[in-house]
């Protein structure tokens, strides 16, 4: 009964217990999904963005930009060689868009999508 007691009074002491050991867990648990989730937004959103601008924005106006306003690039001092280059990308993206779909349309009628 003694050793009952000297333990009870030991464990009083040192403050603990299984159910503040329990909640102590459950706390680090939810702060660290909640940090990893919090991470993974800060990484994940960003480039998300970057990619729907770059494709849906910036790549549209650069393509009717150059096509359809030379006197304007023109007027704000593009050079011919950056208009070149800028038709290169435009190239470049619009052949990488057609892969993309041929290789899609290659799935699907495979049966993988």
């Amino acid at each position: 009964m003694r050793e009952n007691g000297l333990v009870k009074a030991i464990k009083n002491s040192v403050g603990e217990s299984d159910d503040e050991l329990v909640f102590e867990g459950r706390v680090f648990q939810y702060a660290s999904t909640s940090s990893a989730k919090f991470i993974a937004s800060l990484i994940l959103v960003p480039w998300a963005l970057d990619f729907l601008v770059h494709d849906y924005v910036l790549m549209p106006f650069l393509d009717r930009y150059v096509k359809t306003v030379v006197l304007a690039a023109e007027l704000l001092d593009v050079r011919r060689h950056q208009k070149l280059e800028m038709m290169k990308t435009l190239k470049v993206e619009n052949a990488r868009l057609h892969l993309e779909v041929e290789i899609g349309i290659i799935l699907k009628q495979a049966g993988w999508l």
